[in-house]
Formats: structure tokens, sequence, C-alpha cells
């Protein structure tokens, strides 16, 4: 089939080859139909437009853009807050952990030194001031000789109750009665400054010992109660995550005080 092209010009003289007016001539048909199909030539043909040159009526319109920008931010603040508490919750458990550390070696130290303590039933080697604003426990331990005491050594701890961060502290071994028990920080410490083993939360009052007794007056133990909190600052309150709080409760009968 033979396409006659408009403005079409015979080969001259007549001598073309039958091929190659064929083949030109095809060239030239494609050539103008694909300027028809892209709309740079005015030619008779019509045509749909090559898929490089349609329009892509399937991208994202600025709505969907924004929609899907906000469920984003929603999700990453939902993220972010996960995070936060997770954190929170982290901290937490290491302050609380520390500080039952804390209280828990502190309690030890002193049912110890209670538990060692020796005497009889008119002397039972436990000293006491149990008066605001300093509360304090002496234990008297033996030494060498135990048919005497005048060799043993004594063990105090000191409750400032009127301290805003309410110190609990151990005193340095004492060698004689000298203030046993301490009525103040000073007599509390010797040679060596005294030990502050933890801060006693302020809503724990002012009693942390307790002497047991039986019909006879005769000793039948001594309850302990420690309860410290995490911050000592008076302007926080306690709270279960930021400033927690630690008690523990013990009773201790001293087998070296004879009834």
């Amino acid at each position: 089939m033979t396409v006659k092209l408009k403005n079409e010009t015979p080969c001259p003289h007549g001598h073309c080859h039958p091929e190659q007016s064929e083949g030109s001539r095809l060239i030239r048909f494609f050539a103008l139909r694909a300027q028809n199909d892209t709309g740079l030539g005015n030619t008779s043909f019509t045509g749909s437009r090559p898929w490089f040159f349609r329009n892509n009526k399937n991208g994202i319109t600025l709505t969907e853009l924004l929609v899907a920008s906000i469920l984003i931010g929603i999700v990453m603040i939902g993220v972010v807050s996960f995070s936060v508490s997770i954190q929170q919750l982290q901290n937490s458990a290491n302050r609380s952990t520390l500080l039952s550390m804390r209280t828990m070696t502190a309690m030890n130290r002193l049912t110890r030194d209670a538990y060692l303590a020796v005497g009889d039933e008119t002397d039972r080697g436990i000293f006491i001031r149990d008066i605001n604003p300093f509360k304090s426990i002496c234990f008297r331990h033996d030494t060498n000789d135990p048919s005497s005491y005048g060799d043993d050594t004594y063990h105090c701890y000191l409750f400032e109750t009127n301290n805003n961060n309410r110190r609990f502290s151990a005193c340095p071994v004492k060698p004689d009665l000298t203030n046993v028990p301490p009525n103040n920080a000073a007599q509390c410490d010797g040679v060596v400054a005294r030990n502050i083993l933890l801060t006693m939360d302020p809503t724990f009052g002012d009693v942390f010992f307790q002497i047991h007794e039986d019909a006879t007056n005769r000793l039948e133990s001594i309850e302990f109660t420690l309860q410290s909190i995490f911050d000592p600052d008076p302007a926080l309150t306690a709270h279960p995550i930021t400033n927690p709080t630690y008690s523990i409760t013990t009773r201790v009968s001293p087998p070296g005080i004879s009834r």
C-alpha cells in the first residue's frame, strides 16, 4: 500500500529507486504521525498521545499529603511519649533500687550491733536517749574479758529529728561511757566524723527504735524501723517515681544479754 502525503514531491526526473521511495515515504509518514500525536505539527492525522506525554492522574494531592503528615506527627508524639515514660520508669527503678540498698545496709549494720550487745538483767548494755531533737541508742560490745565491762566498746546511732535533712548516722566506736548515749551531733563525733547512713522521710516521725519487755520488765526484743527518702530537699515531696521512699522494720533479741 502506498501512502500519499501532503506536499509530497515526486522523485526528480523520475529516477528514484522504488524501495528508496517507499522507505522514505514511510519514514515521513510516521514522523508526521508523531507530530500530530504530540501536538507539535498540523497534519490531517489524528490519534492518541504517546504514554510518555500523557498527564499522570495517580499522584498525591495536597490534602492527602497534609493528612499523612498529621498522622505521622500523631504517631511520633506517641512514640516520644512512650520513650519518655520508659525512661522515667527506668530512672525510678534505679532510684528505688539504690534507696532500698542504702536502707537495708543501714538496717543490717544497726541490727548487727544490737545483736552483739552484751549485758545482764540489771545492766543490759543498751543505752538510749529518746528526747527530741536528737534520739540515739548505743550497744555495748565485749572485747577481751567477758567477766568485765571495763574494756568494752560502745556502738552508737544518732537520729537528728530537728534537721531539715533528718540524718541518721552511725557514730565512731567509743572506748568508754563518755557521751554514751550522745545528746547531739558533736557528741556523736569522735576522732573521726560520724557516718551519715541515710536521710529519713519527713513523714516518718521521730521514733526509730522501740524496746519490748515482758511482764516482769525483762528485755524481749528491740524493734527498729527505718523509713528513708531519696532526695532530702524539703522543697521536694515524696513521689513514687521522682522521689521514692523505702521503709523496713526488724526485730532483734540480743542473745548476749542474760535475762
